[in-house]
């Protein structure tokens, strides 16, 4: 009797379970995490390509200094006043001409990987390089730089 009564407990339970599975629908999603995600990341990317803007535009003001100042006196060449720059102030050279750049280098790497990761892993395209163009100008930008200074030294 018992026994009976434990089986059918046990199939109405079942019955009820069938009941709310079959009353269960898709659910309906409008606002996904990622999304969130993705956009706080092109935000954070954006912010560090200003400061990066500004970093590299240090180096290249000097650059441009020297570049019309070979201009306007024309007695030498850029690459004069740049090693004559590099040879009179060695550690203030270094620091505009290697280390900003190197920094930026990194930081624009650091957010194109970021993006890569977050957003378009699994398929990228124009998206991504919409996103990544100013940071790999910058990337391009500061190698020059770089190059040119240990040409110089």
């Amino acid at each position: 009797m018992q026994r009976l009564v434990v089986n059918c407990i046990i199939e109405e339970k079942m019955n009820e379970f069938e009941d709310k599975l079959e009353r269960l629908s898709k659910p309906e999603i409008t606002n996904l995490k990622h999304e969130a995600m993705i956009s706080e990341q092109v935000i954070n990317m954006k912010r560090k390509t200003a400061l990066s803007w500004w970093w590299v535009l240090f180096p290249v003001y000097f650059v441009a200094i020297l570049i019309m100042k070979s201009f306007y006196f024309p007695g030498r060449n850029t690459f004069g006043y740049l090693t004559e720059f590099i040879a009179n102030y060695p550690y203030f050279s270094f620091m505009v001409l290697a280390i900003l750049p190197v920094l930026t280098i990194v930081i624009n790497l650091l957010a194109i990987k970021k993006i890569w990761l977050y957003s378009v892993a699994d398929r990228p395209g124009i998206n991504f390089l919409r996103l990544t163009l100013f940071p790999a100008l910058l990337i391009l930008i500061s190698t020059m730089i770089i190059v040119t200074y240990i040409i110089l030294v």
